[in-house]
């Protein structure tokens, strides 16, 4: 019996516009997607809420594309249909994905009166070379008129805000790095993502990288990771994932479902979901997600007259592999896996597991054991440790 989900991801999918150097995908103007798909959406949300019993919401988070650029009428349906579907839990975190170009204080009276409190807003860098490069629809001037009206009309009306910033950036030198990161540092976020730039096989930008039209160097993306790391820990930030950063009692409560290997919910054309051991993800057409989210089959599942398999492709899971994303996920996690969770999820001793990889990385100081508060005992990676997780866990397959 599954333990009933109470997350939810909400998948708003834009695809007319792309991003020149990550192949993500933009709309540059509001009502670009139809009132058709938010209905389909609300019928999807509905669906899934009802098959996997959800008794309440603890966690909203809606992204994917820009959510921002959704009309008012369409965010407050979406937020109606969660409702609707099950009760928020008191202090619930609601999370919304806003790019900067988008961010005015109209919008943020709107999100504020809707009952979202929390924003994640990529901001990437702060300097005007960098941005252009990379095709955002903000500059500059309108990322730093984006920061000022966070402050002064979210941040002071006491909501939370994660901002986003990426290292190793083509043509970003040490100096705006740093002043990219001091500058969002100064905003009060409680809550930063410092990504280092992953170059994708295929994507345009892995095109110039390999044959010179872009300079690139992993030794300056590494050297801008490791000093945004220490600027942010310098200003009271914990590091408590790979990537994230918090001030203390920030984390980001919707983020740990997925590095806690917890069950939420996926929805929207092209939104995942994992319960248990089933896993599926919506189709990724807007068009085929529409027509049959608001066609008869899913008047006839919603209605339980007759059971319908909704158009996704669906995983299950075996054991192997929940028990080694497991391990992947929460080694992640400055905090590490826990002993006795493991235990009780697989059956299986976690020392034995691990076995003579992790006592050699726990000899050379990349990782540790310790007892929690609640005296359990965790395996985890040190601050060292972490930067090399990707050769622990290749070891460890």
């Amino acid at each position: 019996m599954h333990s009933a989900p109470s997350s939810i991801y909400i998948h708003i999918p834009f695809c007319r516009s792309k991003c020149s150097y990550c192949d993500f995908f933009s709309v540059p103007e509001k009502g670009a997607l139809p009132d058709s798909y938010i209905s389909a959406l609300c019928n999807n949300i509905a669906f899934r809420s009802r098959q996997f019993n959800v008794q309440s919401f603890d966690t909203v988070y809606i992204g994917g594309g820009t959510p921002s650029l959704l009309s008012q009428d369409q965010l407050s349906r979406i937020l109606e249909a969660v409702r609707k579907a099950a009760p928020l839990s008191p202090g619930a975190e609601i999370t919304m994905e806003a790019n900067p170009a988008d961010i005015t204080g109209e919008l943020l009276a709107f999100l504020d009166s809707a009952g979202v409190n929390r924003l994640s807003t990529g901001i990437q860098s702060v300097d005007q070379k960098v941005l252009a490069a990379l095709g955002r629809r903000s500059d500059a001037e309108r990322v730093e008129h984006a920061l000022k009206l966070l402050e002064t009309e979210w941040l002071s009306k006491g909501h939370r805000l994660s901002l986003d910033l990426i290292a190793g950036l083509p043509d970003l030198s040490d100096e705006a790095f740093e002043r990219g990161v001091a500058r969002v540092i100064a905003t009060g976020a409680d809550h930063v993502s410092l990504y280092a730039l992953m170059i994708e096989e295929g994507t345009r930008l892995e095109k110039e990288v390999r044959n010179g039209s872009v300079s690139y160097s992993d030794e300056t993306n590494d050297r801008q990771w490791l000093k945004g790391c220490d600027m942010l820990v310098s200003a009271g930030y914990a590091q408590y994932e790979v990537s994230n950063f918090a001030r203390p009692g920030f984390e980001s409560r919707h983020n740990s479902v997925y590095w806690h290997m917890q069950n939420y919910l996926g929805t929207g054309a092209g939104g995942a979901g994992t319960v248990d051991a089933y896993r599926w993800t919506e189709v990724a057409d807007i068009r085929a997600f529409t027509t049959w989210w608001n066609g008869p089959d899913s008047l006839n599942a919603l209605s339980a007259e007759k059971t319908c398999e909704p158009p996704a492709d669906v995983e299950h899971l075996d054991e192997e592999t929940r028990e080694f994303e497991f391990l992947m996920m929460g080694f992640r996690l400055l905090e590490g896996v826990s002993a006795h969770e493991y235990e009780r999820r697989f059956g299986k001793n976690l020392e034995k597991r691990l076995g003579a990889l992790f006592s050699d990385w726990q000899h050379r100081g990349l990782a540790r054991t310790y007892s929690s508060s609640d005296g359990d005992l965790r395996y985890a990676m040190t601050a060292d440790g972490i930067l090399l997780l990707n050769q622990f866990l290749e070891a460890l397959l």
